[in-house]
């Protein structure tokens, strides 16, 4: 919310668009590195998932069974 609020703030006559913005402004300086995966956690993060969408059920019954308005 800050960098938007800070872009609308600081746009000039010139409409520059807010990736402009974010290139030229905010990561004008950033450094940035590209990370490969540790095969360990993408199979750590596989088993997560499964388990996390076999969950999925529940929770849509939790939404469908209790009722927020009653209270």
């Amino acid at each position: 919310m800050a960098v938007l609020a800070n872009y609308l703030w600081n746009t000039n006559e010139d409409h520059s668009n807010l990736a402009d913005f974010l290139d030229g402004c905010v990561f004008k300086d950033a450094q940035f590195t590209t990370e490969k995966p540790v095969a360990s956690d993408v199979v750590g993060f596989e088993d997560f998932f499964a388990r996390f969408t076999k969950g999925l059920p529940i929770e849509h019954a939790a939404i469908e069974t209790i009722n927020l308005e009653d209270k």
